[in-house]
């Protein structure tokens, strides 16, 4: 429920201290209970994940992507679906995904394979090429 924070001036209370002094004084106890709490969600408690990638595109403000590789350590309230359409369509959505991703890499990979063994001079048949095989 609370969070870890590593840095000390990333804490809601630091934040909070630097608030000018003649408005602090002018809230009330529920206004800052309250801010103190929005701090608290606002501020990004750092994970210890392997790989952390965050970037926004300049040229387009409404997308960004963050990428994240390491455990998962968040909580366990996740949303979940009821009944046995939704629980295919998620699957199904999984799946799709999941392939796309795959043959992706694998596209990628034996384009890279390709790249290099025509970078290195390597020719598996020579004087043939592979419209001959077919």
């Amino acid at each position: 429920m609370f969070k870890q924070f590593e840095d000390p001036h990333l804490t809601p209370d630091y934040y909070y201290e630097q608030m000018n002094s003649v408005i602090e004084s002018t809230l009330s106890r529920e206004q800052r209970k309250e801010i103190h709490k929005i701090l608290d969600r606002a501020i990004k408690v750092p994970s210890k994940k392997l790989v952390n990638i965050e970037c926004t595109f300049w040229f387009i403000k409404k997308f960004y992507i963050v990428v994240y590789f390491g455990l998962d350590r968040r909580e366990s309230n996740r949303m979940t679906f009821d009944g046995m359409i939704p629980l295919l369509l998620n699957n199904l959505a999984h799946l799709f995904v999941s392939i796309l991703l795959w043959s992706s890499i694998i596209f990628i990979a034996i384009f890279v394979i390709y790249y290099c063994k025509t970078i290195l001079g390597i020719d598996f048949m020579p004087d043939r090429h592979i419209n001959d095989l077919f």
